[in-house]
């Protein structure tokens, strides 16, 4: 059997900030896997991106529900996308 094709977890310690997007031509092009956390304001999104990657402000989180109009795509170990989006644009990419 091949080693080569066995699955390894994403190192979460290397992540970066990726892009800010504000419309869809802003949105990433690349063949990486997204994986979205979607939900009404307020509610958490970011602070699930930052408890996951152990980070205390990585994901920016406001202090203002509902002022988000951006939206932040963060690399994970080149490997994957992560990024939190309100429910009400989901289905929009």
């Amino acid at each position: 059997m091949s080693m080569e094709h066995e699955w390894k977890a994403p190192n979460l310690h290397n992540v970066a900030f990726l892009r800010s997007a504000v419309k869809e031509s802003d949105f990433p092009t690349d063949s990486l896997p997204q994986i979205v956390f979607a939900g009404k304001s307020n509610v958490g999104k970011s602070s699930v991106i930052n408890k996951l990657l152990n980070r205390r402000n990585f994901a920016r989180v406001s202090a203002q529900p509902g002022k988000t109009i951006h939206i932040n795509y963060f690399d994970i170990d080149k490997r994957m996308c992560v990024y939190p989006k309100r429910s009400s644009s989901v289905g929009v990419h």
